[in-house]
Order: structure tokens, then C-alpha cells, then sequence
């Protein structure tokens, strides 16, 4: 039988890293939103640690709007632990 992957789809995001960003930018979590099309309950689970991954298109929408332009500014964002934690569960 095939190993089964059991890291969840999509990318993890270090929560505490994007709300200083966002904060960084004078943007509070409603206009964050609006800004970027992606829904106020999702952006303040993500910052809250309630949701650990997000799909790769609502992280490249995080980062767009967040100004992180590089691969370097991308990669800060995310988080490894959760990668980390998880395979170790697994």
C-alpha cells in the first residue's frame, strides 16, 4: 500500500509574522481584507493560529498585499514549524 500524505494541502503561515506586517503597513484586519479579497474570519484565524494552512493562492494574495515581493520576504512568512510538527506526528 502507498504512504499516504498527511500534511495538510496548501502552505503554513506564520500568524504573528503577518500581523506585525500587516500592522507594519498601518492596516487593520478590516481593510487588510478588503484590500485583499480574503475574508476578515480567515485573516484573523490565520494571525490567531486557528488556521495553519492556506491554500497557494491565498498566500501569493497575502503576500501581494502585504508587499512581500521577494522569494526571500515569501519564505520569512512562512511557518516551518507546523511542517516540522506535523511530519513528526505522522
Amino acid at each position: 500500500m502507498p504512504a499516504t500524505n498527511t500534511l495538510p494541502p496548501g502552505v503554513a503561515v506564520n500568524g504573528d509574522a503577518m500581523r506585525r506586517k500587516r500592522q507594519l503597513l498601518g492596516l487593520n484586519i478590516t481593510q487588510f481584507a478588503r484590500l485583499s479579497g480574503i475574508h476578515l474570519t480567515t485573516i484573523s484565524h490565520i494571525e490567531r493560529g486557528r488556521r495553519k494552512t492556506v491554500t497557494p493562492a491565498t498566500f501569493a494574495k497575502i503576500c501581494e498585499h502585504l508587499g512581500l515581493t521577494t522569494p526571500a520576504a515569501r519564505i520569512a512568512l512562512i511557518d516551518q514549524r507546523v511542517r516540522r510538527t506535523e511530519r513528526a506526528a505522522a
